[in-house]
């Protein structure tokens, strides 16, 4: 893949989302020390959107996504399903939830049948 280089405005963020919930970490690229990785931040609506398009596009609603703003406008770098959450509050716990929420989900949907 290729894609056009812009110059990102500001830090990029890497937004992650579990089910319904997103959380947003801007950092410095590369990242250097700890401080650098972390610092999450409150999500913008314009750029909420485009991360929630990104999932309903593929049909997921675990993922990451990386984004920076060029021109105030945001712009997707990178969408991975399965990232390392890193900077997501008990990361792993959450992930476990929403596991255990699909195979629940899959036992009433096959016991509808």
């Amino acid at each position: 893949m290729a894609q056009r280089y812009h110059e990102p405005d500001g830090r990029d963020r890497k937004i992650h989302r579990i089910g319904e919930e997103l959380f947003c970490v801007e950092r410095i690229w590369p990242a250097v020390t700890l401080d650098d990785k972390l610092g999450r931040v409150e999500l913008p609506p314009h750029v909420e959107q485009v991360v929630r398009a990104c999932g309903d596009a593929l049909g997921i609603d675990t993922y990451g996504v990386d984004i920076i703003e060029h021109r105030g406008e945001p712009w997707v770098v990178e969408l991975s399903s399965l990232p390392g959450f890193k900077g997501v509050p008990e990361g792993g716990r959450r992930l476990a939830a929403r596991a255990l929420q699909w195979v629940q989900d899959d036992r009433l949907t096959l016991a509808g049948r």
